[in-house]
Order: C-alpha cells, then sequence, then structure tokens
C-alpha cells in the first residue's frame, strides 16, 4: 500500500478520534495497522493503552508499538522504550527499553531525547551497572509523566495533521 493511500484514513482516524468516537478511529487505524502501516501502528497500540475504543490491555498495546518500532518508527520506538522502561520488572527490561529509547532519539523523536536528557542529568540509569538495585519508583514516575505529555506531532507523523491526545 503506497504512503499516500495511507493518509486518507489515518486522517479520518484521527478526526474520528478528535470527535470522540473512538471507535471508529480504531477501525480506520486497525486496517491500516493490520496491513503494516506504522503510523496506524502506533495509533492502535494508543487505543489499546488508554483503552480508546477497545478494552485496555498494555501487553497488546506493546505488541503494537514493537511492530511499528520494528519498521523504525521513533514514535513506536519511544512508546515501547518508555512501557519497558515503566512496566519492566527487572534490570533485563529496564535495558531494553533504554535502547528503544536510544533509537527513537537517534531517529529524531524530540520527546526521547529530553527524556534520555533528562535521565543523564539525574543518573536514573546508572543503577543499571553490576547487581545494584534500580529506582522502580523513580523510572515509573518520571517514564509515566512522559507518556502523560507525548503527543503525536507533525516532527513525528509528518504530513499529518497532529490528533488531538
Amino acid at each position: 500500500m503506497a504512503y499516500a493511500d495511507t493518509l486518507e484514513p489515518l486522517t479520518e482516524g484521527q478526526e474520528a478520534f478528535n470527535r470522540g468516537d473512538y471507535a471508529k478511529a480504531l477501525q480506520l487505524w486497525q486496517q491500516l495497522a493490520d496491513s503494516g502501516q506504522p503510523e496506524a501502528q502506533v495509533f492502535v497500540g494508543l487505543a489499546y493503552a488508554n483503552g480508546w475504543g477497545v478494552k485496555k490491555n498494555l501487553e497488546e498495546a506493546s505488541n503494537w508499538y514493537m511492530r511499528a518500532a520494528e519498521k523504525n518508527n521513533p514514535s513506536g520506538q519511544f512508546l515501547l522504550g518508555l512501557h519497558y522502561v515503566t512496566t519492566g520488572v527487572n534490570q533485563y527490561d529496564v535495558r531494553v527499553g533504554i535502547k528503544w529509547l536510544k533509537r527513537a532519539a537517534d531517529n529524531g523523536d524530540k520527546q526521547a531525547i529530553q527524556f534520555l536528557k533528562k535521565a543523564k542529568n539525574r543518573n536514573w540509569f546508572t543503577d543499571l551497572k553490576g547487581d545494584s538495585q534500580i529506582d522502580r519508583y523513580k523510572l515509573e514516575r518520571e517514564g509515566k509523566k512522559a507518556l502523560e505529555s507525548f503527543s503525536i506531532t507533525a516532527n513525528n507523523m509528518p504530513n499529518l495533521p497532529a490528533p488531538t491526545l
């Protein structure tokens, strides 16, 4: 499917979302996501993460973020990284989250860049060396703040109007 062919359904989904018709938005995005369109996969992940038009399911959300992230979508990489950092149960999960956050930052995702800069300035990830414990509360709190302020913008979804999230 050509990228231009996906603009109309993505835009229609955003318009439905902005009207509060989450079920319609999800239906439009789901079709594109199933066909492999990474921006739609991010939207479907967000729908599952927030319970928009579907029962909230963080595991399903992370599956959709992963699909987009593997296609080099910076928003998918950022959201997947935050998912691992905020819900991970061990140091391995946090390391995987950091890896995805770094990929998003390398791909120009401004929110990932800001999150990693803040993490570095506050030494959040220095505890990942050796057997020391991670300050799980700090990571979870800051990751949730980053998720709350997450927005899809023209910078990370070119040629599309930004939805009101």
